[in-house]
């Protein structure tokens, strides 16, 4: 089920760009090459440490240089909703026109949202339906928002991971798309399961994206079976 053609990728960055690092080499290994065209690395953010791995100015370099694009949100403090909602529109279309002239068409291309502190917009998932993926610190639907992986250590669960899953106009409501467990030690604290849950994300969210470039992945309905009318099948490997 490989697609003919590389998939053009591009990825959505605000932070340091750790997930946005481990897919672009997880790309590079023998037998991964050819499968996804990076694109673009857009961030809301100028000085975000993710654009200046892309662009090749730190000692962590890739193969091959990334364009990147900087679109600030335009959101200000002090703003109203109604005002806000009017430059998100804006900022929807700012980014489609972008990702386009990158090469990321609707229909063909996918998406990877890694630590973009930015709201999507309708009218972009709409333009990209089914192509826009985030990656989550916790197994959802439980822990979503900011803190997943505080909330599910203060709960006491014994067992976490991250979660990848298409977006959709809700706080980490999306179709989910993979998941990958971490046991809770007792000795765990905060920050040791904070570093086991990115490493955990480092080998999911690559993995997942490969799913997209091979064509193994569908939304379905299951809904005449008691499931959700958006269900993610991902199809194994002939």
């Amino acid at each position: 089920m490989d697609k003919r053609g590389p998939l053009p990728l591009a990825i959505l960055v605000s932070g340091t760009g750790s997930n946005m690092e481990a897919i672009l080499r997880y790309f590079e290994q023998p037998g991964k090459e050819g499968l996804v065209k990076p694109a673009v690395v857009i961030s809301n953010r100028k000085n975000a440490y993710a654009l200046k791995r892309a662009r090749l100015k730190v000692e962590t370099t890739f193969k091959n240089k990334v364009p990147t694009a900087y679109l600030p949100s335009g959101i200000r403090k002090g703003m109203s909703d109604e005002e806000k909602a009017v430059v998100r529109k804006a900022y929807a279309q700012k980014m489609i026109n972008s990702l386009e002239s990158h090469g990321v068409m609707s229909g063909n291309g996918l998406i990877c949202g890694a630590g973009f502190m930015v709201i999507i917009h309708k009218d972009f998932l709409d333009h990209y339906p089914n192509q826009v993926i985030s990656i989550h610190p916790a197994l959802l639907p439980s822990f979503p928002g900011m803190k997943g992986v505080a909330d599910a250590f203060k709960y006491g669960v014994k067992v976490t991971g991250p979660t990848v899953h298409i977006v959709d106009e809700g706080m980490d409501t999306g179709p989910i798309i993979g998941q990958k467990t971490v046991e809770i030690a007792d000795d765990d604290t905060l920050d040791t399961l904070e570093d086991k849950i990115h490493k955990a994300e480092h080998e999911l969210y690559p993995w997942v994206v490969e799913q997209f470039a091979r064509d193994r992945v569908s939304v379905v309905d299951k809904s005449d079976i008691g499931g959700s009318d958006r269900s993610v099948v991902i199809y194994k490997e002939n």
